[in-house]
C-alpha cells in the first residue's frame, strides 16, 4: 500500500506556525516592557540627582515632578511620590504598562530611589 505524503509538511507548518507567532509576540512584549522599566528607572534616578544638586531651590519638588512628566510617557501626577527634606530626596514612581498583545492585563512597575547629601557627596540608593 503506497500512501501519498505530500501534505505532511504543510499540516505540520500550519500546526506549529501559531505557536511560533505566539512565542515571538511574547518575546517582543517582554523586551518592550524591559525597555520601559529601564526608562522609568533612569528617569527616577536622574530626578533624584537633579533634586539633590538643586536642593536649596524652594520650588524643587515641582521641578522634579515636571522632569518626570517630561521623561516618562503616559504618566500622571498620581503615579509619583516626591519627598524633599533637609538633605534628602525620595522619588517613587508607579506606572502600569499595557502589553501590546494582551488586551486586559497590565504589568505594574514600581521604582523608588532616595538620595542624601553628606559632606558635599551625593549618595543615591534604590529602595
Amino acid at each position: 500500500m503506497n500512501l501519498n505524503r505530500k501534505g505532511q509538511v504543510l499540516v505540520a507548518f500550519i500546526i506549529i506556525m501559531p505557536l511560533m507567532l505566539l512565542l515571538i509576540v511574547n518575546v517582543i512584549d517582554i523586551g518592550l516592557y524591559g525597555i520601559e522599566k529601564n526608562k522609568i528607572n533612569d528617569s527616577a534616578k536622574s530626578s533624584v540627582r537633579y533634586g539633590l544638586k538643586n536642593i536649596s531651590d524652594e520650588n524643587i519638588e515641582n521641578k522634579i515632578r515636571a522632569l518626570l512628566l517630561k521623561d516618562i510617557d503616559n504618566i500622571s501626577e498620581n503615579d509619583m511620590e516626591i519627598t524633599v527634606d533637609n538633605n534628602y530626596v525620595r522619588v517613587k514612581v508607579n506606572k502600569k504598562y499595557k502589553p501590546l498583545f494582551k488586551l486586559n492585563n497590565y504589568l505594574s512597575t514600581e521604582v523608588s530611589y532616595y538620595g542624601t547629601v553628606n559632606d558635599s557627596k551625593i549618595e543615591i540608593k534604590k529602595e
